[in-house]
């Protein structure tokens, strides 16, 4: 998985890549230019929702005979293992930004769910996008 996404960002100067967790490890961090760090306020809630989205995954892939490598890793695992791996993920990404001089704004899921206008506007001044037209991507947002 790694060297595939070596591969696939050469050439994406100025374009957003969405990076999850340990992968971060593995970009050089000269090659960062901002950072928007997405993270939920309840780590309990948010490794418990990480669990549900796996299990889905692990049925569609049984049900399909297929291999996932995003699925695999959660295989036996508790909320607990998870947490525990998303807190120390959580200090890789938390203390890049500082410790590399990159630009980073944090952004809480719960936070875009209360106001999504206010939250998305925030991001797009930090991206120093301009007059940009936000409405598509406020009325994405599904607060259910």
């Amino acid at each position: 998985i790694l060297e595939y996404c070596r591969k696939r960002f050469v050439g994406c100067s100025g374009q957003a890549i969405k990076i999850v967790g340990g992968l971060l490890c593995e970009v050089e961090t000269e090659d960062i230019e901002k950072m928007i760090i997405c993270k939920r306020r309840d780590r309990v809630e948010q490794a418990e929702s990480m669990m549900k989205l796996a299990n889905i995954d692990m049925e569609i892939s049984k049900e399909n005979n297929l291999t996932n490598n995003f699925s695999d890793w959660y295989k036996n695992k508790t909320y607990l293992d998870i947490l525990s791996q998303q807190t120390l993920q959580g200090l890789l990404v938390d203390n890049l930004p500082n410790r590399h001089h990159v630009p980073a704004i944090e952004i809480y899921f719960e936070d875009i769910l209360e106001d999504p206008e206010k939250e998305i506007e925030s991001l797009v001044h930090f991206l120093e996008l301009g007059d940009v037209d936000t409405s598509e991507a406020i009325n994405n947002v599904d607060k259910r």
